[in-house]
């Protein structure tokens, strides 16, 4: 995927977007500000920078789902702790969590 169009469809799920306008702003892009965020016109970014934020966005999104993963074990050792009898299988459908939650879990070493 073109890295233009991957930031322009990955953005948005980022949940905070402080290093993004950081980055914009030690690279002195211009950018327009109102009460709904900062705008740039990427069209007009040399592809190193483009490939540059692109990396940036990735690796955001993927810190995110990190520490929300983090999170998500942390709430599972608290309710295994509290009772010992309690499946492993079943918190994890108690705290809703998805196939692939459930496999970034298996390969964090807590």
């Amino acid at each position: 995927m073109d890295n233009r169009k991957n930031i322009y469809n990955n953005i948005n799920l980022l949940e905070n977007h402080n290093d993004i306008i950081i980055f914009i702003k030690q690279n002195n892009i211009e950018y327009t500000e109102n009460n709904n965020g900062i705008y740039i016109n990427i069209s007009i970014l040399s592809d190193e920078l483009i490939s540059e934020l692109n990396t940036l966005i990735i690796d955001l999104i993927e810190y995110e789902k990190t520490k929300d993963d983090m999170y998500k074990l942390n709430e599972i050792k608290v309710e295994l702790t509290n009772k010992k009898d309690t499946n492993p299988i079943m918190m994890k459908k108690k705290l809703k969590l998805t196939k692939s939650q459930v496999d970034r879990l298996n390969n964090i070493k807590a």
